[in-house]
């Protein structure tokens, strides 16, 4: 019976440092790739024909989820709009636009901000050159073009601007784990139904032992 009991111990150890490692885990993922207001994410990016994941990651690096957060250049809110570009992507989105107190506004922002990627997009046919776009602006990245920039897949070292460089290299690879992590997601109740089988095991297992 001691035997059993020492067992019966060392398994329940076992589980209870597997949950504490899985608690840690979803911990440290959910500080390094934080996900909010997914429904306007989701609603916008498909409205816009552009991929979510792109839009978390880009959120991400920009205000890392920050409704309120300002740039010291005067980019505002999640997607990190300035004003005067704001004035711009409204006028052009026939939406309404008061003041640029607008853009901590979650619903608006994320509408605007989904509407220039698209734009940025369609203008430059490469997910790499609109995000370039998207950083560096319009005016620099034209510029470039002019002087002969090519950017290829993976390989963003021609790129001027080294903060750009890493933008995009950044954005990229986040957007790839999102996209996994939202898999993942997906089958939380999948995962959850194998635990409790598991538990049922050890439980039935248990009484079994007790009962001989």
């Amino acid at each position: 019976m001691k035997k059993f009991l020492d067992f019966f111990e060392s398994i329940v150890k076992t589980l209870i440092t597997l949950v504490l490692i899985v608690v840690i885990i979803a911990l440290v993922v959910n500080a390094i790739y934080p996900l909010g207001y997914r429904d306007e994410i989701e609603k916008n990016s498909n409205s816009m024909e552009i991929s979510p994941y792109l839009v978390m990651a880009l959120i991400n690096i920009e205000s890392k989820f920050d409704k309120n957060a300002v740039s010291d250049k005067g980019a505002m809110g999640l997607m990190q709009i300035k004003p005067d570009t704001a004035e711009w992507i409204a006028e052009n989105m026939g939406m309404p636009y008061q003041h640029m107190s607008d853009l901590v506004t979650p619903a608006i922002n994320i509408r605007m901000g989904c509407w220039y990627l698209n734009y940025l997009m369609k203008e430059y046919k490469d997910v790499n050159y609109a995000l370039a776009a998207y950083n560096a602006g319009m005016g620099n990245l034209d510029e470039w073009i002019k002087n002969g920039l090519e950017i290829k897949e993976g390989d963003y070292s021609n790129i001027p601007f080294s903060e750009t460089r890493h933008y995009i290299r950044k954005i990229r690879s986040q957007a790839k784990t999102y996209e996994t992590l939202d898999k993942i997601y997906a089958r939380k109740n999948e995962f959850f139904t194998y635990g409790i089988e598991a538990f049922n095991w050890v439980k039935s297992f248990v009484k079994d032992k007790v009962n001989k």
